[in-house]
């Protein structure tokens, strides 16, 4: 009652696992005391459960999770606490100054499953080591400089949405983990890197950015093309980002809800008849979510005589109202056009910040590209194997592109965490209104059927329906076998994965489609492939996924008689 409304967001707790606080405990505290705290400001965000790590001692992340879906008193956003080195050697820190990102994907992870929905995650203590003191070389300003940068980078590729250094000024870790020197008051080197990058993405008033000369054309036209914002966009590095060619990095297109609407704009210099237009909005996990920061609604245009993405005559040529997915494609026609602009009139009506944010457009030249169009569709490995960070590259794009550059081919990631093909059989009908103009359905179907147990006649029949759709639309179905995982050593799953395995063949075979990729074998044959949980590709594995993928597709993408490895 002291702070009323005076203060916006509060953190319950520090570290209860480690501090020996049982998690019924804990939820008793947050489920006695956070409805008077919001009734006292309900404009103040709540954030829990604080624990010492990604999981917290004994799952305690996880048992929070459990607790407060079944009370319905659930935070607004879920912190943990993450030092990735303990008395490592320098060399070994900065190894693991990359860590962040997987503790971050394997938090929104668990959230998604338990709760249904991804909530922010936020990591509110970090620093390189949490010993008392930490290792020496945390003073040596090149080590610190370049953990921080890289820990920063690594947060950002995991969706982290807010971040706390530990500490300030508080002797913390006998002055080495301080930013300022407690006896002269003197900013040390992690505060003038962490400042430095901070005041890298935080830029008013954005301009067009310069364009580069092009290259030989190529069926990409937006790339060497330049982009330019409306002056209410607030994202990082715009417009510049968002011809980048980078997906979930920290530079994207962003319009507060308050600002919204609000415009980026693209000028093509190389003239055509139709575009295939892409937008990505790389911030949330699943396809197709109502608590993502893609527009929901929004609105297509083209102008042949504009000079600055504002002025001069514009046709609307698209109006898209209820959009729940994270990236799209549209085709236009494009006849006398310079110009394409995508207006965004409204956010999700759950968005898991208050912003709308798009990292990349991509405009292709609608005929060059032909039916080089890949959608992805899939779970959580899809999802993750796909997503095009910058460490899971290159991706099946990029090494088409680098057979044959003329032919980059536009790649949607269709990724839904937890999803079976029974959720695919029902969904298919609409991804397929979403995405009138892939060509590729590259489904990775079966990992959570086999966790579940469902019987092959059963996967049979999902499969065969999800076939038949595809081709009734005279698309292309490819089924990719089921990678192998060693996840927690479930007895029996392998054998259940094998079975699936020996269905998708059998489906390929009676539908006469196009051989998938063995990723069970890919998998079995590079254990090291596997993130820790023994599910998921981890960075390289996503790599070697995506090679597999074009090593099975490039006979049939039309590349112009390249041969590449």
């Amino acid at each position: 009652s002291y702070l009323g409304a005076r203060c916006a967001l509060y953190e319950f707790g520090n570290e209860p696992d480690y501090n020996s606080i049982s998690v019924d405990d804990y939820l008793n505290a947050w489920n006695a005391t956070i409805p008077l705290l919001r009734h006292i400001n309900s404009a103040a965000r709540f954030i829990g459960p604080v624990v010492s790590n990604d999981v917290g001692n004994h799952d305690f992340l996880q048992g929070y999770l459990q607790g407060v879906k079944s009370s319905g008193i659930l935070p607004d956003a879920i912190s943990f606490h993450y030092y990735p080195c303990y008395n490592d050697s320098e060399s070994s820190c900065l190894d693991k100054a990359t860590d962040y990102k997987d503790a971050a994907l394997g938090v929104r992870r668990l959230v998604k499953s338990i709760l249904g929905r991804e909530l922010p995650v936020g990591i509110t203590e970090w620093n390189y080591d949490p010993g008392n003191p930490p290792p020496a070389y945390g003073d040596k300003s090149s080590f610190i400089q370049q953990f921080s940068t890289e820990a920063i980078k690594s947060m950002i590729a995991g969706g982290v949405a807010f971040a706390c250094q530990f500490d300030a000024a508080s002797y913390g870790g006998y002055g080495r983990l301080d930013m300022f020197d407690v006896q002269n008051g003197t900013a040390k080197p992690q505060f003038v890197t962490l400042a430095a990058m901070i005041k890298e993405y935080r830029l008013a008033n954005i301009t067009a950015s310069v364009p580069t000369a092009p290259p030989a054309r190529t069926s990409l036209l937006s790339r060497g093309s330049s982009a330019i914002c409306s002056t209410n966009d607030s994202g990082p590095n715009e417009p510049t980002a968002l011809l980048d060619d980078t997906f979930g990095n920290w530079g994207f297109w962003q319009l507060a809800e308050k600002d919204m609407p609000g415009w980026c704009a693209v000028h093509l210099s190389v003239a055509t008849s139709k575009v295939l237009f892409a937008w990505y909005s790389d911030y949330s996990f699943d396809y197709m979510e109502n608590y993502g920061l893609s527009p929901q609604d929004y609105d297509i245009s083209v102008s042949a005589n504009s000079t600055n993405g504002s002025d001069g005559s514009w046709q609307t040529v698209l109006s898209v109202r209820g959009n729940h997915a994270r990236a799209r494609e549209h085709l236009i026609s494009f006849m006398g056009m310079s110009w394409i602009r995508m207006m965004a009139l409204t956010m999700q009506p759950q968005a898991s910040q208050p912003y709308m944010r798009i990292d990349e457009f991509q405009v292709f030249d609608a005929g060059q590209l032909g039916d080089n169009t890949l959608f992805f569709s899939g779970d959580s490995i899809t999802g993750t194997a796909f997503s095009r960070s910058q460490d899971s590259r290159p991706s099946i794009a990029d090494d088409v592109a680098h057979c044959a550059p003329q032919k980059y081919p536009l790649m949607i990631n269709g990724g839904f965490g937890g999803q079976t093909s029974a959720g695919a059989v029902q969904e298919i009908a609409s991804w397929q209104t979403l995405l009138p103009d892939m060509h590729y359905w590259l489904l990775g179907w079966g990992t959570n059927d086999a966790l579940s147990g469902l019987s092959p006649e059963l996967f049979r029949a999902n499969l065969q329906s999800i076939a038949t759709a595809i081709l009734q639309k005279g698309d292309v179905p490819v089924f990719a076998h089921i990678p192998y995982t060693s996840y927690h050593n479930l007895p029996g799953l392998d054998a259940e994965v094998q079975s699936l395995n020996h269905v998708i063949d059998e489906v390929a075979a009676a539908n006469n489609l196009i051989a998938g990729p063995d990723l069970y074998d890919l998998i079995r044959s590079h254990p090291e492939y596997l993130d820790t949980d023994g599910l998921h590709p981890n960075a390289a594995g996503s790599v070697a996924i995506n090679a597999l993928w074009f090593q099975t597709l490039k006979s049939h993408l039309n590349l112009g008689g390249a041969a590449c490895s």
